[in-house]
């Protein structure tokens, strides 16, 4: 194995920085003369604004809609069938739509006299019944979000299969309604904005804590009217993103209006309750799903009705169809079924619009299919390692397209769930249970498996009617006078660690020495457009191309090389920063002398580029990289108090080739602690009237360390055969599972009292009042609109 090349755990570079208290996040930047912006938000989630009063001494600190006469709305409108468009106004004029809508943008020296003035704003409104439930939302006579739609209804999406057939002879049929929590993504940086004209190079320049620098740009060419060359987006050090800073916010829009309006920079920094009441939030989805299967747990079919709730607008790029879409392409997930049929509707409510959170839609949809295997384990008496093993697709199908066309690229399904129960101690775990705990807990084990689909290219984001679809992604990588290398990239890493992966890439292919290679990243100005970092598709994209662009450099450096040691170019190769040819070799640093300062000694037939070279990379099938895992829990259940401890953990994961298998564990273990928090803490509850129930930490629980156990991670590496060196994306996959697998154990420590639970999160009070009726009310029957 390399020292520092792919598969190497070697320590991230840019933790230097940070654990010495140096990195560059919004919040550190100081501009002469920057003024700050508060928000004036809307106090309640439905009204009509009839007047925004503003004291006259403020006229020249306080802006409205009547100011932004020139500016357009954020739209993102997939051109998907039946898709309801929705026009988001950068301060709302006419109509509010959720708690926390901005109305007015107030600028003063500091952001406490900003607030002073914003607190001196009044609106004036006419409240409206508020839409607070999903599934409320689609019954006749509800209050309409958007009048001109005449229903609550983004898009719906639907699989048809012949469900009635199996149905007709499946000897196991199970059905649980399931419901998972709103929460909200809480990167500890919040979103932050810098805006201010610049003169020299007549930008003007956003220094925003974004995941999509390119993405804003686009959008606030749309917004504002100005060309892309006319805009600078600067992400610098952002402090997690998670989906929260995937998109172009209401706020960049207006601060990058406003800096065009005065003679000096402005800044606004997010504070928390801004984060958590009135910022995207995520996850609250509602299924009704019922599986079929043969006596000896043979799957042969899932029907599903499935609801997300999509909030008020439908966010750029990413757009509010996102998840509801996800629902029927990954709901049958590593299985192999007969006949599947789902309805998925994104539905409207007034609350904040959603993102896509790590995981997206997958963390529900596991929960939800992992949910009915456990059932169907139950009714077949077998053990649910057992039912899984039964219905997987082998090692020997790969590749292997499913019910749904979903193209697995390679791996081995069974070998990961059986080394997951054999890491868990499932049959130990199966022993004690026969035994009673001496303080009365009751021990439960649980799993899940799921596949993720990662580094979704342009033959799926063209499907979807994105409006930036990702093409062919661009690395620049520079061999610099001193033989050091620079590489370029439109990707960016809000704690992935790409300032090492990709280095490590770079040093695979050219040898130079690691601490030698340095990457940038997070500024338009000098970076390649991209599509940025989501879904799991930095490294196979981004690496991809610094690979392609790597050895284009050592072709040409080989060629100069060669000349300069006068032998056969033909058997000049690059080898640890070293141009190899025969018994002769040359360092790079020679090499690139000779190119910048010494040209008179360049061969004459040479590739006029130099050392500097910009390539682009697809993968060779680009339907996404498939990712798979099984999560394995025990936990205690305190029948007494509801509490649940979990008390082993264990990940089993195969993320195709590990470019550096230390940053994929903490990719993983990161993951599962926010998964953790899906399952059993965060909820952002609304009352009846849409008013956010936890805007500060005192109100929403996140998960610290003392909640978090051990977690226990084990690799398997199948490659991933259509991309460069095997790689798969898997930054999202530790947030999948955790839901799935600790409800199963959960439900098997209740078994005894003939309790279950599936709606998260799992409070006491859900696990008491569980326990208290006995069993679970499972409707017979799934009703179909």
């Amino acid at each position: 194995m390399a020292k520092y090349g792919i598969g190497a755990s070697v320590l991230r570079k840019e933790d230097d920085r940070f654990l010495r208290g140096r990195g560059q996040y919004v919040g550190d930047f100081r501009l002469a003369g920057m003024c700050d912006v508060a928000f004036v938000r809307s106090p309640v989630a439905h009204a009509r604004l009839k007047q925004v009063h503003i004291p006259e001494r403020f006229r020249r600190a306080v802006f409205t809609a009547a100011d932004l006469t020139d500016v357009k709305p954020i739209i993102s409108a997939p051109p998907l069938k039946g898709f309801k468009r929705s026009s988001e106004p950068i301060l709302a004029a006419g109509k509010l739509r959720y708690v926390g809508e901005i109305v007015a943008m107030c600028v003063a020296p500091t952001r406490a006299e900003a607030e002073d003035i914003a607190g001196e704003v009044r609106l004036e409104f006419d409240e409206l019944p508020a839409v607070t439930d999903m599934l409320a939302a689609c019954r006749v006579g509800s209050a309409l979000v958007h009048e001109e739609w005449g229903d609550n209804l983004f898009v719906v999406f639907s699989q048809d299969g012949p469900i009635e057939e199996v149905a007709k002879s499946a000897a196991i049929r199970v059905s649980r309604q399931i419901r998972t929590a709103r929460h909200c993504m809480f990167p500890i940086e919040g979103r932050g904005i810098i805006a201010y004209r610049d003169a020299r190079l007549r930008l003007l320049t956003l220094i925003t804590s974004t995941q999509f620098p390119h993405s804003v740009q686009t959008g606030l060419s749309e917004c504002l009217g100005i060309e892309h060359g006319r805009l600078r987006i600067i992400s610098p050090d952002v402090g997690g993103g998670f989906g929260y800073k995937g998109l172009l916010c209401r706020e960049e829009v207006a601060l990058g209006w406003l800096a065009q309006q005065v003679d000096y920079p402005v800044r606004w920094l997010e504070d928390c309750r801004e984060r958590l009441s009135a910022n995207a939030n995520c996850r609250e989805h509602h299924y009704q799903i019922t599986g079929y299967a043969t006596a000896d747990g043979k799957l042969v079919g899932i029907d599903c009705i499935a609801h997300v709730d999509a909030g008020a607008y439908s966010s750029y790029p990413i757009s509010s169809s996102l998840e509801a879409a996800q629902i029927p392409n990954l709901l049958p997930g590593p299985y192999v079924l007969s006949a599947f049929r789902c309805r998925s509707a994104a539905v409207a409510t007034n609350k904040c619009p959603i993102l896509p959170y790590r995981g997206v839609a997958r963390t529900g949809v596991c929960l939800a299919i992992e949910t009915i295997m456990d059932a169907i384990a139950r009714e077949a008496k077998l053990e649910p390692h057992e039912v899984r093993l039964r219905n997987m697709v082998g090692p020997e199908q790969m590749p292997f397209d499913n019910i749904v066309g979903r193209h697995f690229d390679s791996g081995d399904h069974p070998e990961c769930l059986r080394r997951a129960v054999e890491a868990i101690r499932f049959a130990q775990v199966r022993e004690r249970q026969r035994h009673c705990e001496a303080d009365g807990r009751l021990i439960g084990v649980g799993l899940s498996f799921f596949v993720e689909q990662g580094a979704h290219g342009t033959s799926v984001l063209g499907a979807w009617g994105r409006p930036i679809v990702p093409g062919y992604e661009q690395a620049n990588v520079k061999l610099t006078p001193d033989a050091e290398i620079e590489i370029h990239v439109g990707t960016h890493s809000h704690g992935q660690g790409h300032e090492t992966t990709y280095a490590q890439v770079a040093h695979e292919i050219l040898g130079v020495a690691f601490d030698k290679i340095k990457v940038v990243q997070g500024d338009t100005l000098c970076t390649p457009y991209s599509t940025s970092t989501w879904g799991s598709r930095s490294m196979v994209y981004g690496g991809g191309a610094v690979a392609v662009a790597s050895r284009q450099l050592a072709r040409r450096a080989a060629h100069i090389g060669a000349w300069l040691m006068q032998a056969d170019a033909a058997e000049a190769r690059v080898v640890d920063g070293k141009v190899v040819a025969g018994n002769s070799s040359i360092s790079l640093r020679e090499v690139s002398r000779a190119w910048y300062l010494q040209p008179h000694t360049l061969p004459p037939e040479i590739d006029t580029g130099g050392l500097e070279v910009t390539a682009g990379y697809r993968a060779a099938r680009d339907s996404g990289t498939f990712t798979y895992a099984t999560h394995a829990a025990v936990v205690a259940v305190d029948p007494a108090t509801g509490l649940i401890e979990i008390l082993d953990y264990v990940v089993v994961e195969d993320g195709g080739t590990l470019v550096n298998p230390m940053i994929v564990d903490g990719q993983i273990r990161g993951g599962t602690a926010q998964g953790i928090g899906t399952c059993l803490y965060e909820a952002t509850p609304f009352d009846a009237r849409g008013q956010p129930l936890a805007s500060t930490l005192l109100d929403y629980l996140l998960p610290s360390a003392t909640e978090v156990p051990d977690i226990r991670v084990l690799h398997m590496q199948t490659p991933s055969p259509y991309t460069e060196f095997g790689i798969k994306g898997l930054g999202e996959g530790g947030a999948i599972g955790p839901p799935a697998a600790i409800v199963s154990a959960v439900n098997d420590a209740l078994r005894p009292l003939k309790a279950e639970v599936h709606d998260l999160p799992l409070t006491p009070d859900r696990i008491l009042a569980a326990i208290e009726i006995s069993e679970c009310s499972i409707s017979p029957v799934i009703e179909r609109a």
